[in-house]
């Protein structure tokens, strides 16, 4: 197994170690065997449509690149491929931190694209996401975060993604409690309900990584990655809650709905876009 640790855990107690590289093996193990328990559903809900667009990409990227970012991760601490000399450490650190930026931010561009669509593409909720969004990326790319940032330094960027789930939650509960109990279970009423339980648990895992990095910063390793893994996982099964809703209720050509003359797009290049008819 590979002592390989950056700079500032070198001196770690060997317990914290040995949990954090459990806690990756974890997150690891419970992202892949999502994928292998919804794969069959990808293959039904978008392979096999006639056509490839923004949705799929995103869908795509959003899976695919965790995946491969956990892999690059299990590899680092299991397998004695690279040097054990602190650059490396650090090298291989960093790289794993800007991965998981950069994932929670593929995962963050799908929920964002959902609520400004759920409301009808309003620009004052696109604005608000993405000043929120904005905000957070660029407090992420400060030049110490990566290699010489503290707990409460990734604390506050994490609070950041916090954040931002919390808006989410709120606005597609606001916009649950004004629709209210209007019409029967249609596919709004599913996106709805999925998305608020959905961002409930994504907020509380955050949540708890913040308390986490707070407590002991050498543990970082579980809270990030693993975080990282229900985000990912969460974001997966909603599209593809969503994408079989949409087309069993474009297929049984539902009558009722809880917007009037409002039609619900598959995972299409509005990903699950609501479109008002003009007619």
């Amino acid at each position: 197994m590979s002592q390989c640790l950056p700079k500032h855990t070198v001196h770690v107690l060997p317990q914290c170690r040995e949990i954090s590289q459990i806690g990756d093996l974890m997150a690891f193990t419970i992202l892949f065997y999502d994928h292998v328990l919804t794969f069959p559903a990808e293959m039904r809900y978008f392979w096999r449509l006639p056509r490839y667009n923004l949705g799929f990409v995103l869908f795509f990227i959003n899976r695919y690149f965790a995946l491969c970012l956990h892999i690059f991760n299990v590899i680092r601490i299991f397998a004695q491929v690279w040097p054990d000399d602190n650059k490396t450490c650090a090298t291989m650190e960093i790289t794993e931190r800007a991965g998981v930026v950069v994932a929670q931010l593929f995962c963050a561009v799908i929920m964002a694209i959902r609520v400004y669509v759920l409301y009808k593409r309003s620009r004052i909720i696109l604005v608000s996401l993405s000043i929120v969004a904005v905000g957070t990326l660029c407090f992420s790319f400060k030049p110490h975060m990566f290699n010489r940032g503290s707990g409460a330094d990734m604390a506050i960027l994490w609070g950041g993604q916090l954040l931002f789930d919390a808006i989410i939650f709120v606005l597609t509960l606001s916009k649950s409690y004004c629709l209210g109990t209007v019409g029967d279970h249609s596919l709004v009423d599913i996106l709805l309900r999925d998305g608020a339980i959905y961002f409930a648990i994504i907020s509380g895992v955050n949540a708890a990584n913040i308390a986490i990095l707070l407590v002991n910063y050498n543990l970082k390793s579980i809270s990030g990655m693993f975080t990282n893994s229900v985000n990912v996982i969460m974001v997966s099964r909603l599209v593809l809650n969503l994408q079989e809703s949409s087309l069993r209720g474009s297929a049984e050509n539902t009558e009722h709905s809880l917007l009037p003359m409002t039609t619900i797009v598959p995972f299409d290049d509005g990903l699950l876009a609501m479109r008002a008819d003009d007619s």
